[in-house]
C-alpha cells in the first residue's frame, strides 16, 4: 500500500495521517523528559521495558498515546502506561 493510500484509510476513519505523527523525527527535549519522568516511574520494570523497544516503537507509542490521543491527560498517561 502506497502512503497516499494509506493516508486516505488513515483520513477515512477520522485518524492522523502518517506526517501529523511526525514518522522518523526523534522526540523533543519535553517529550523525553516527559517519558523519563512521569511515564516511566509508573512502569513496573521501566529499564526493562523501555531495553524491549526499539526506537520508533518507543516514538510511535508516545506519539500515539500522549502526543495524539484526543482522552484526558490522565487517560493518555494511563494508556501509554499499557502500551508500553
Amino acid at each position: 500500500m502506497s502512503i497516499a493510500e494509506d493516508d486516505a484509510r488513515l483520513a477515512a476513519l477520522g485518524l492522523p495521517l502518517n506526517a501529523e505523527m511526525q514518522e522518523g523525527v526523534p522526540l523533543s527535549d519535553a517529550d523525553e523528559a516527559y517519558v523519563r519522568d512521569v511515564i516511566s516511574p509508573r512502569l513496573a520494570d521501566a529499564a526493562a521495558t523501555m531495553a524491549a523497544l526499539d526506537e520508533t516503537s518507543r516514538v510511535r507509542i508516545y506519539r500515539g498515546m500522549i502526543t495524539n490521543n484526543r482522552g484526558s491527560p490522565d487517560e493518555r498517561l494511563a494508556g501509554a502506561g499499557e502500551a508500553y
